[in-house]
């Protein structure tokens, strides 16, 4: 054998030899793939006569398993064949790779396992409260649906043995005894039970049980394809769980810091005890999703043992608190009250736990854990608010310090009503107000142009000292050329100057609502101003109150949020990338002559368009955020849209062809040239081509046609004719994440294409909209601007 030969060789059996030492199904199979082709074609380069595969290794009783014939009668034995459950795997790991929900997985798991084991039904099962099993989905429902129910043969929950549980015949293995009357029913005989075991090896998530109507032994190699299966599985449903719970946390810690900040802009407002107390408990359920709450105040120790109850929500009249009844608490509050006052610290009480703690009384049957959180006035406990989670998880250490922040912000505001309602020296009371804000208050009059009244908190967010701005004219801070006041203020020195002038007669500028800036000296940060006019007692403005909030940890917050998923979708594109390349390579090396070549590559195509679409997701995510953030930058030059389109067409034609869909290029050959970026436009046709072959029915036709317009651009449509697109969605289903309801799809997407292409095509300068076709259907516009070239070079050609 020469040395190619020898070469060949070598890579052929380090790609059988993956199979069985990397624990990734996907590099496993494609090198099992590889190396059974490049042996097929080393028998073809250098041996005259083919030479026969080695038989799996497996005992002598292992040489065959059981299939049914063509005729569907008892079942023959045949050499085990592993191509057709590859393939299945394939299929598997596409369906698998469609989806972030843990339980659409688990539901996509169990009715490919048939298909991947050669089974002819399988059940997953989840875990229940003590020790029980769940039957989570059943494939074929009709089959496993009967009277006697299945169950898994394992027991444990957690620290489970390693490998599977085989049972090649119900009828003799002792195992096999709980559930053989079930098999029997449903004619079923053997079993391979695989416990879907978590990354840390102590937690089942559930079990994949694959059933067999014939007795049958398996070889090692198809048991092994199994249980990579099975892994597969995991680590799908664990990846959805972790993007889901990183989702969640993010969102939750967002929410409760706009709450907190929107709750103490509104505290500002608040003179009245309950309206206060109902927006702190409206605002410390809706941060940390509880179901029920009640707030309850004794501003003074003789009334510890009896408080009163000013706030209540979610409770229902057959609940021992009641809106009906709000004026006090029970007496088994007392003892409650004075275990919060008595510590002064939160406490947080699970379902385990409360026959431990007569003192917190379970208000809600459903009810699984509590929060109680003191407030303090004066440094003294004075009240607590008591929330109810019908979830058996306790609460977590940011929803104890969102709620105490909470609390924090509801003393001052309760300070700020005592204050303000005591008439006598108003002045300084208001004063000790604003110090204890965190927004910083800056108060103009309008018939004086001059600041009165400011608080100390403008020196932390704006750079700017009492003494320098109270007392001097606005037109002399506005000259002064250190102080950089109107730019501070959020203004230009016209505007502000502007504004100040309405005033002094008497009139109100229209502000924005709110209006965030940020300033870099003496540190960078963000700021949120808002501006309100003030007037006297008979309703006439005599001035304008400008409450200037930080606003930086919530900016950090989102472009952390925000660099994050860029920097995830930046890293999905290499790996993707090289299986792509990977997938070309078995494409270019197997004999489509051949039928495992034939397989080979078919396989590869199923995967690779797969591959493809993955990244171009990926990509549409990473142009998506450059987009909004108006960081990408577009590599114009004069394009032939003909071409464009040709080579998209080119692209999908495999799929339009599976789908039973035309492909109809209109577009001429003697359309000017575009001035575009050809990479972003091909996708944008790519998405806007392939969502339309989702849609249209099978033997209809998709068009794609360009019309010259005025004002030197060229409108591009995608005419389909599927089930079309409802008016209340034409206009929101270029947002991320929207599709439209109730439409059955063969095939489905993301939602996030029509927003890429959205943004793609108003980065040009362009329009996208979507209309009705006229012979049913829809049709998607989009509009591009023409090359600006001299006359002998405007056509293409």
């Amino acid at each position: 054998m020469n040395k190619e030969a020898q070469a060949s060789l070598l890579v052929a059996c380090t790609g059988l030899a993956l199979l069985f030492w990397r624990p990734e199904p996907g590099l496993a199979l494609l090198g099992l793939a590889a190396g059974l082709t490049l042996r097929g074609w080393m028998e073809r380069r250098f041996w005259k006569t083919p030479i026969a595969p080695a038989p799996p290794p497996m005992a002598v009783e292992q040489q065959a398993l059981a299939a049914p014939n063509s005729s569907g009668g008892t079942p023959t034995a045949t050499a085990y064949n592993p191509l057709p459950y590859l393939e299945a795997l394939l299929e598997a790991t596409e369906t698998l790779g469609q989806t972030l929900m843990p339980r659409a997985i688990l539901e996509a798991a169990c009715a490919s396992a048939p298909a991947v084991a050669g089974a002819q039904a399988a059940a997953i099962f989840t875990p229940g409260p003590e020790e029980t099993w769940t039957a989570f989905a059943l494939h074929p429902a009709q089959m496993l649906e009967v009277e006697a129910p299945l169950k898994p043969l394992s027991t444990r929950q957690a620290a489970p043995e390693p490998g599977l549980l085989v049972v090649t015949d119900a009828q003799t293995d002792l195992r096999a005894l709980p559930v053989r009357p079930a098999l029997a029913e449903r004619n079923l005989q053997a079993l391979v039970e695989v416990p879907l075991v978590a990354s840390d090896r102590q937690t089942v998530l559930a079990v994949l049980v694959v059933y067999f109507s014939h007795s049958m032994p398996w070889p090692a190699p198809h048991l092994q394809l199994i249980q990579r299966f099975a892994q597969q599985v995991c680590r799908a449903y664990q990846n959805a769980e972790l993007v889901i719970n990183m989702e969640y946390a993010l969102n939750q810690r967002v929410i409760q810091l706009s709450l907190l900040a929107e709750t103490g802009r509104e505290m500002t407002s608040i003179q009245d005890l309950r309206v206060l107390c109902d927006l702190v408990l409206d605002r410390a359920i809706q941060g940390t999703s509880t179901q029920a709450g009640l707030l309850f105040l004794a501003r003074s120790l003789e009334q510890l043992g009896c408080p009163s109850l000013v706030a209540v929500q979610g409770y229902q009249a057959s609940t021992p608190i009641s809106p009906s009844d709000p004026d006090e608490l029970p007496a088994l509050f007392g003892d409650l009250c004075r275990e919060l006052y008595g510590f002064g610290k939160p406490i947080v009480i699970n379902a385990s736990r409360f026959a431990q703690h007569e003192a917190f009384p379970r208000l809600r049957e459903k009810a699984q854990a509590q929060l109680a959180v003191p407030m303090f006035y004066n440094n003294q406990v004075v009240g607590a608010l008591l929330l109810e989670h019908d979830a058996t998880a306790e609460f977590s250490q940011k929803d104890i310090v969102f709620v105490t922040q909470l609390l924090v912000q509801a003393s001052i505001a309760m300070n700020n009503i005592d204050l303000v309602s005591n008439l006598a020296d108003q002045r300084d009371r208001l004063q000790v107000i604003l110090d204890t804000l965190n927004e910083g208050i800056i108060l103009l009059h309008g018939a004086t142009q001059r600041i009165i009244l400011a608080n100390p908190r403008l020196n932390h967010l704006l750079d700017l000292h009492l003494a320098q701005i109270i007392g001097p004219a606005l037109e002399e801070l506005l000259e002064h050329p250190q102080l950089q006041f109107a730019a501070r203020l959020g203004f230009s020195t016209e505007a502000f100057r502007a504004f100040a002038q309405h005033l002094q007669q008497g009139e109100w500028a229209a502000l924005p609502q709110r209006h965030e800036y940020h300033l870099d000296q003496p540190t960078r940060r963000f700021l949120q101003r808002r501006a309100a006019p003030v007037h006297d007692h008979q309703q006439r403005i005599v001035g304008a109150l400008l409450v200037f909030s930080d606003v930086t940890e919530e900016q950090e917050l989102k472009r952390t949020q925000e660099e994050l998923t860029s920097m995830i979708v930046h890293d999905l594109r290499s790996p993707l990338t090289a299986v792509t390349a990977s997938l070309r390579f078995l494409q270019d090396i197997a004999d489509p002559t051949d039928s495992f070549g034939k397989t080979v590559i078919q396989a590869a195509e199923v995967s690779g368009r797969a591959a493809r679409k993955l990244l171009n997701l990926v990509s549409s995510l990473l142009d998506i955020y450059k987009l909004e953030a108006g960081i990408i930058s577009l590599e114009s030059e004069p394009t032939a849209l003909h071409a464009l389109v040709e080579a998209t067409c080119a692209e999908l034609a495999p799929l339009a062809t599976e789908m039973d869909v035309t492909l109809q290029n209109e577009v001429t050959v003697s359309l000017p040239l575009l001035e575009i970026d050809a990479d972003k436009i091909e996708r944008v046709l790519y998405n806007l081509i392939d969502n339309a072959v989702k849609f249209t029915p099978a033997e209809e036709r998709i068009r794609i046609t360009a019309t010259p317009m005025p004002n030197n651009l060229v409108q591009v449509g995608i005419i389909d004719q599927g089930p079309g697109i409802p008016n209340s969605y034409k206009e929101v289903l270029f947002d991320r994440f929207v599709q439209v309801g109730k439409q059955q799809a063969r095939r489905r997407g993301t939602g996030l294409g029509l927003t890429f292409c959205k943004l793609a095509v108003e980065a040009h300068g362009g329009h996208i909209w979507i209309e009705d076709n006229p012979a049913g259907g829809s049709v998607f516009y989009f509009t591009l601007p023409i090359a600006n070239l001299p006359p002998a070079a405007a056509a293409p050609g």
